[in-house]
């Protein structure tokens, strides 16, 4: 026999669901910002935000970046920078704060160099219809955890 259902359990239903609406909001909820790790904690904001090699630690050719989290708004160009063109062929970023990362504008890095760039958050990469990807080399997103 089925029996409808009580206006407390509804109120419950649609208190879940709001809830479940927000917590997705807030997830998309963006910044950049570096966790302190391999290199100095810092804020980054602007419609152009440049991350230079000096914020990661460069072992030989490849430079490590950490970020507690990592947005790009749409509007907002990000830019890996090396020091100088063609001296690194790997940008690895990982994301350790508990969010996903929102790629909402453009992605770059060094104009004129052949790094690839690697963007790697256990939580989640998630392009959306204004993503763009300026990357001379080769483009990585994964969702590895280790």
């Amino acid at each position: 026999m089925n029996r409808p259902i009580q206006i407390e359990a509804w109120t419950e239903i649609l208190v879940l669901l709001l809830a479940a609406a927000w917590s997705g909001a807030a997830a998309a909820d963006g910044g950049l910002s570096t966790d302190g790790t391999v290199g100095p904690k810092q804020t980054l904001s602007g419609s152009q935000a440049d991350i230079p090699q000096s914020l990661g630690t460069t072992v030989g050719k490849n430079v490590f970046h950490s970020f507690s989290q990592f947005n790009v708004d749409k509007g907002q160009t990000v830019t890996f920078q090396e020091n100088a063109p063609n001296t690194l062929d790997n940008v690895i970023s990982r994301v350790t704060g508990g969010n996903r990362s929102d790629i909402n504008g453009t992605l770059r890095s060094t104009p004129g160099g052949h790094a690839n760039l690697y963007l790697i958050n256990p939580n989640g990469v998630v392009f959306g219809p204004n993503a763009k990807l300026d990357v001379p080399g080769d483009f990585h997103a994964s969702t590895a955890d280790e």
